[in-house]
């Protein structure tokens, strides 16, 4: 019987997918964080304790 190698097997395309979605999950991580970084505002307290 002679198999032609055309396309990925099952686990081929499961590593594919998972790799993917690892990617991406890293890549959201990362971007959240530097988001959070960048809109972190400064709290003056110096006005808050002069009121009480």
């Amino acid at each position: 019987m002679n198999q032609e190698n055309e396309g990925l097997t099952v686990g081929e395309l499961t590593m594919a997918v998972g790799a993917l979605l690892l990617i991406f999950l890293i890549w959201s991580g990362i971007s959240k964080n530097q988001s959070t970084k960048n809109s972190i505002t400064p709290i003056d307290v110096s006005s808050e304790v002069s009121k009480g």
